[in-house]
């Protein structure tokens, strides 16, 4: 696919303003395509969480506007990319303009995927077996999670200057997994978790109690934080998200 040269633009900081001039350019650059274009936008929930809230009477007509390009063409396409489910962005409500959108979900690695991940980009690095079913174990295929673990393994190879890698030097990779705070347990803690509801329900699951909030328990999985034991039982899917809140929360 070729796109054309555009010039530089510079935003006004009008969002209404701006958008029709982007939507200018992209009409222009689909009629030299053959193919669709796909708009992706990562991170989509931030434009709410920054700006909208701020201005949600500009932020609809924003959405409507957007939703009318939408209506009016098919050769350009929006991929939304987040954490966030449309339904769930209110004042504006993103669902009200975008009723036809596809949700498609994009799980955590499966176990075989992960095996592959941990053993194979890095031949001469060796990791005996019990070890690489315990990061799995650990983690349950999160891949920022794993790719924290096996960078700080890599990293103890080369300081090292070792390919066996231990028990012990995954107990260190996980020390350093748990102390972060700028990791994806933090992220859930502070901003998934930002109602209290939700932080109790999470105490009480890790405590092994009875969850006494009906809808923060079925936001939790929703987003697929929590599964249900052998005895039916709802706990967290990642131990090492539990970890985290049991080393980070005065509260538990």
């Amino acid at each position: 696919m070729h796109l054309t040269t555009a010039k530089a633009w510079q935003p006004t900081g009008d969002w209404l303003d701006d958008w029709a001039t982007l939507e200018t350019h992209l009409f222009r650059e689909s009629e030299h395509q053959a193919k669709k274009i796909i708009f992706a936008l990562d991170e989509y929930e931030m434009l709410h969480t920054d700006i909208f809230r701020k201005s949600p009477d500009t932020g609809g007509r924003l959405l409507a506007a957007i939703r009318s390009f939408l209506q009016r063409q098919n050769r350009i396409v929006f991929l939304l990319i987040g954490s966030a489910y449309l339904d769930e962005l209110e004042n504006p409500r993103w669902s009200d303009y975008f009723v036809q959108a596809q949700t498609l979900t994009v799980d955590y690695l499966s176990e075989t995927d992960s095996k592959r991940l941990l053993t194979e980009p890095v031949k001469n690095l060796q990791y005996p077996a019990e070890v690489v079913q315990k990061i799995y174990d650990l983690t349950q295929g999160h891949p920022h999670l794993l790719q924290l673990i096996c960078q700080n393994l890599v990293d103890y190879a080369n300081r090292d200057n070792r390919r066996q890698m231990t028990q012990t030097d995954l107990d260190k990779a996980v020390e350093i997994a748990l102390d972060s705070g700028v990791m994806p347990q933090s992220v859930f803690w502070t901003q998934f978790c930002e109602q209290e509801t939700c932080r109790e329900t999470v105490r009480q699951l890790i405590n092994q109690e009875p969850p006494s909030h009906r809808e923060a328990l079925r936001r939790l999985k929703r987003h697929a934080y929590i599964v249900q034991d052998n005895d039916k039982h709802w706990k967290m899917r990642v131990p090492l998200f539990a970890e985290w809140v049991r080393l980070h929360d005065i509260d538990l």
